[in-house]
């Protein structure tokens, strides 16, 4: 055995002697052939490598000090395996955008520097023709379908970016990947695939991957690579993942050609569908493989996402340089109002894409670039040759600080390049698209970036879209950007940098005025002037509490922007209101006014809401025989948004709650499988976003101004193309199914959007078979679903802030679950969780009901209001007097389940009965007519959570976050935080 391993240890020991000896002759021999081009540091075979061990953590020190002593000539930087040859001047590096692909090969030169046969795909390199098409159809395609462009700009920013009145500081790298991504795959991809976010990021993750992978095989010589690179690649996971989602819109398309030839209705025309098309430029063999059409697809999505460098460095310039925002917001409104949102448009925006190309020359993403492997012996113009098999590129980060050709090289000069331009008769040459021998951030010559001009229209789309919606700036009002990331061959923006964005405060709200008294409630006690409409815009809350104190069980009244809201201010005229007719205080005008409903939602659900009579009725009585659904539902969804990890992670609590309630209610409103369809649960999410959103802002202006501003600030034509290309299929074949077999046919479907069709008794046919008809009532129960979002948000917030509570809950789930399980009887019989909601809610309550008087009408104290007034109660300091709620201010979470022990009657105190002390969910006939559901599906929610994690406040905080008040809109904080991890306990 001894002799054995002697003779294993000599044998390699032998290998390793005679490998060395041969780096050592390939080495002295490839040095002897560079010897004449001067090196940065010393140049011998063994020391060149001190400078190498320097090159890996100060290249761009290195090509630095290369460029001053070898200004307008070659010079040389050592390698792990070998040299990089660095051409540092105007002349030189147009020698290399003349050579040909056969002299100086940049897909060779780029595959190396990025280690593309192990990172990518080898077909993918080995022919690009998608390199081609990106050329051509791209490019051409930008222009004509812009608009799709901005949409989805649109669409992404606000979500990645939230537009909130305080300043809040973003991790800006990861959400401009995601912008980017969102935004390049409407042409890629199309909808609704391009809104995946699980598709956006296995894209990112790939490009992420690619560079990761490739900074790390740089480290190792070449003799390794055929090992390492098989361990550092994503290239594997990349293409298992992607498959998933192109593989069956690909053998569609296959099908679809197939069945009627290379036209069809509604053929897409995406990146996809020109790749299939490209005869002239690939065989039949590649344009329907799947795998090579999916390999294509994350090549051209890294090539996008790596344009978001450009876009980070802009950012943190205009954060930090404050004082340039209005001069490019001046220049894009003036644009936009003269030209529209069209590329064109943004073309004619010299100063934004100065600015951007400023932000590159200083950030640019090497110091040398781009790169060319020599295929031969090459020559450059001074009689410097290269020999064959070396790299060889420019000194880029150098030439663009060059004193000689931007003079003050090193200060930031936003409008530098749109000032050239003006002085210039030809201003192409400054253009950020354009190519020379100065400015080779896009490369040069015929192997220049094929898709810069889409890049830079979608880059400056974004941009322009930042600037007039957002405040910027650095953290601690720094006016110093964030440090270079300087890494061997790769430099640009600082990764981690954040960036503070707020909604753009120069809003002009000027055109408000102060207005008095105009319309006169009987009670000349309660009067509160319209001077307080200002006060009442940012404090609407304090102003009811100091109404209530004064007026306690009167009338009062408070200024709206086109009146006055009539406040019901004790439960004796709260019950006036329970009992007034429709006629007389209607519920569905009042609720309509509030939130624009006109405007924001869709007239025919407004006037002839009969959805509502469904969602009582069959909802209601059908979420106990499916209760299996609904809890189905819940264990599939919660874990994908809060993962149930054994740390502590932080997360956004709100936009979780969002998704999982808008997935488990989809599951009785559109049934498996569209239910747990992301991109159908995000159009649904959407218009609720911007219900409110809009209304909020139509909130502002006078009604008169309505008609015009109503059709800017509306969400709802989005919404409904979106959503009709979900549910169109869905009702037309139900349609079909119900022509062919009548009423009932085998697994016929129990979902609201059947029991909308078959309410013969609440609506006619023509409403029942019209598909936008049907299309907007689900828009509008989702949005009623999702409202209840607030009242799950308002109990975790109170779960995490008083972690003493969970157990007493965890017994009581549990103990209930074991003897009945899980059923909504069960749910009914959790008297403790019930009460911790209804408390919970009580603290944080959200927009409560309006009504809206049709006729004059007189409460039971003799006030009298004026028909058209609006009417509400008090409900935020009702649900907090001392009366009616001792110690009202104080958290009590088995307040009402102490009460239905104590009392004979214990329906008074659940969650879902209203009163005259309890109005969170309206009141009389008008109360929620989906409450029961919401209120199972909330405790179901919670009572999952309860079992499967701990939860708690960001820092171990006791105290919940600040409560959100705005207008007449209340509730817990949107922006709010909650630490979750798996139940340690139990």
């Amino acid at each position: 055995m001894v002799v054995h391993l002697d003779s294993n240890l000599f044998t390699v020991g032998v290998i390793c002697l005679v490998f060395l000896i041969g780096k050592f002759v390939r080495a002295y021999h490839e040095n002897s052939k560079l010897s004449k081009i001067p090196t940065v540091g010393p140049d011998g075979i063994l020391t060149s490598y001190i400078t190498l061990f320097k090159w890996i953590s100060q290249g761009t020190d290195l090509i630095e000090e290369g460029y001053r002593q070898n200004r307008g000539r070659i010079f040389k930087v050592p390698s792990i395996d070998g040299w990089y040859v660095v051409a540092a001047g105007a002349k030189l590096v147009e020698d290399i955008r003349k050579a040909s692909e056969d002299e100086l090969s940049s897909r060779e030169g780029t595959c190396e520097v990025v280690h593309g046969y192990y990172t990518m795909y080898p077909d993918t390199v080995l022919d690009p023709y998608h390199a081609e098409v990106i050329r051509t159809k791209l490019t051409r395609d930008v222009g004509i379908h812009f608009d799709d462009l901005h949409e989805e700009i649109e669409d992404i920013v606000s979500k990645e970016i939230p537009l909130t009145e305080d300043w809040t500081e973003i991790h800006a790298w990861p959400k401009i990947m995601s912008i980017v991504a969102h935004t390049s795959n409407r042409f890629f991809v199309g909808l609704p695939l391009s809104r995946n976010s699980d598709f956006r990021k296995v894209n990112i993750d790939f490009a992420e991957s690619l560079f990761r992978n490739a900074i790390i095989l740089l480290l190792f010589p070449k003799f390794l690579h055929p090992i390492v690179g098989r361990i550092f690649t994503g290239r594997r996971v990349a293409m298992r993942q992607i498959k998933k989602y192109l593989k069956p819109i690909i053998e569609e398309r296959l099908r679809m050609k197939e069945q009627f030839g290379e036209d069809w209705a509604d053929k897409p025309n995406d990146l996809i569908q020109w790749l299939m098309d490209a005869e002239e430029l690939a065989p039949l063999s590649k344009r329907t493989s799947v795998e090579d059409l999916c390999a294509r697809m994350l090549t051209v999505n890294l090539a996008s996402i790596n344009t978001t460098s450009l876009i980070l460095s802009t950012l943190l310039q205009l954060a930090a340089h404050t004082e340039f925002a209005d001069p490019l917001r001046n220049e894009v409104e003036s644009v936009v109002k003269r030209a529209g949102w069209t590329k064109d448009a943004l073309d004619q925006m010299r100063m934004l894409d100065s600015f951007v190309k400023e932000s590159t020359r200083l950030q640019p993403s090497g110091p040398m670039l781009p790169f060319r492997k020599a295929m031969k012996d090459f020559t450059f113009s001074d009689g410097t040759t290269v020999p064959a098999g070396n790299l060889v590129t420019t000194a880029a980060w150098s030439i663009l600080r060059d004193e000689e050709l931007y003079p003050n090289g090193n200060e930031f000069k936003p409008f530098r390049f749109s000032e050239l331009r003006e002085k210039e008769e030809e201003s192409m040459k400054h253009q950020l698209v354009t190519i020379n021998p100065e400015w080779m951030v896009f490369g040069q010559g015929k192997h220049a970036c094929p898709g810069r001009f889409f890049a830079s229209t979608e880059i400056k789309a974004i941009l322009a879209h930042v600037v007039l919606h957002y405040d910027v700036k650095l953290p601690n009002d720094s006016k110093e950007t964030p440090a270079i990331l300087k890494k061997q061959l790769h430099t640009g923006p600082s990764l981690e940098a954040t960036v503070m964005f707020r909604k753009r405060s120069t809003l002009d709200l000027s055109y408000i005025s102060v207005r008095a008294q105009r319309t006169d409630v009987t009670n000349p006690n309660c009067r509160i002037f319209s001077i307080t409409l200002f006060k009442w815009i940012s404090q609407g809350t304090d102003l009811i509490e100091e109404g209530y104190r004064q007026n306690r069980g009167r009338i009062f009244k408070v200024p709206s922007i086109d009146g006055w809201f009539v406040v019901a201010a004790g439960t004796k005229l709260v019950e006036d209101i329970r009992k007034a007719s429709e006629d007389e205080l209607s519920s569905r005008e009042g609720t309509c006014e509030v939130i624009r409903g006109y405007y924001t939602m869709y007239a025919d659900t407004v006037l002839d809401p009969y959805h509502a009579e469904v969602i009582r009725t069959k909802l209601t009585g059908d979420v106990g025989i499916h209760f299996d659904d609904l809890h189905e539902e819940i264990e599939d969804i919660v874990s994908k948004e809060i993962p149930l990890t054994e740390d502590w992670t932080e997360i956004r609590a709100w936009p979780k709650i969002m998704s999982i309630v808008a997935h488990t209610s989809n599951r009785f409103f559109v049934g498996l499988p569209l239910s747990r369809n992301s991109d159908f649960r995000q159009v649904n999410i959407d218009f609720t976003a911007s219900v409110f959103r809009n209304a909020i802002i139509l909130l502002l202006f006078l009604k008169f101004l309505l008609p015009i501003v109503g059709r800017i600030f509306t969400g709802r034509r989005v919404a409904m193309r979106r959503i009709k290309k979900f549910l169109r299929p869905i009702i037309e074949e139900r349609l079909r199914m119900k022509e062919q077999f009548g009423e009932d046919w085998a697994d016929k479907p129990n979902d609201l959007i059947q029991w909308l069709m078959d309410a013969e008794e609440f609506a006619p046919l023509s409403k029942r078979t019209s598909v936008e008809d049907l299309c907007a009532r689900v828009l509008v129960s989702n949005f009623g679903s999702i409202n209840s979002t607030s009242l799950i948000l308002s109990t975790l917030l109170q779960l995490a802030a008083h972690t003493e509570f969970a157990d007493p809950l965890r017994n009581e789930v549990e103990s209930v679950v074991k003897r009945e399980g899980w059923t909504k009887d069960a749910l009914d019989q959790m008297r403790m969780l019930d009460s911790f909601v209804k408390e919970s809610a009580r603290l944080q309550p959200s927009v409560l009901p309006f009504r809206k008087a049709m006729k004059d009408f007189t409460f039971s104290d003799g006030t009298t209001v004026p028909a058209g007034n609006l009417v509400t109660t008090a409900a935020w300091s009702i649900l907090r007097d001392e009366e009616l709620y001792p110690n009202r201010n104080e958290f009590k979470p088995f307040r009402f389940s102490e009460l239905r022990e104590k009392e004979e009657e214990s329906m008074k105190h659940q969650l879902v009965t209203v009163n005259s002390e309890w109005m969170v969910f309206g009141q009389g006939k008008h109360a929620c007519p989906g409450r029961f559901f919401a209120s199972t599906e909330i405790k179901a929610i919670l009572a999952h959570v309860v079992l499967h994690y701990d939860v708690k406040l960001p820092n171990d905080s006791k105290e919940t976050p600040a409560t959100f008040k705005k207008q007449i809109h209340t509730g817990p904080s949107l922006e709010a935080t909650v630490l979750c991890r798996q139940r340690r306990s139990g």
